[in-house]
């Protein structure tokens, strides 16, 4: 994590919301939320669950980038990020 965040050098803030969709990527986002001060990240579906209960697993299916598309423009969000469910892609 303190490699990640030492890469993370925005020329200013970016506000950046990360949708983990309730897989594996959720643990690394919050230990990234405790360590990271360039940039303010935006949490969503954080907590794991195997389940999936917001979205598909597989964030290219139809309407699986809705909540962080809505979000994005809510929250003026620079830009967002959505993992599958091994936060592979």
């Amino acid at each position: 994590m303190e490699f990640l965040n030492s890469l993370l050098k925005p020329a200013r803030k970016l506000k950046i919301a990360v949708d983990c969709g309730h897989g594996a990527a959720a643990p690394e986002i919050a230990a990234l939320l405790k360590i990271c001060t360039s940039v303010e990240l935006v949490p969503l579906s954080s907590t794991v669950d195997g389940e999936f209960p917001a979205r598909s697993p597989n964030p290219l299916d139809a309407g699986a980038l809705d909540y962080i598309s809505k979000t994005i423009l809510e929250q003026n969000c620079d830009f967002g990020v959505a993992f599958d469910g091994d936060a592979d892609r």
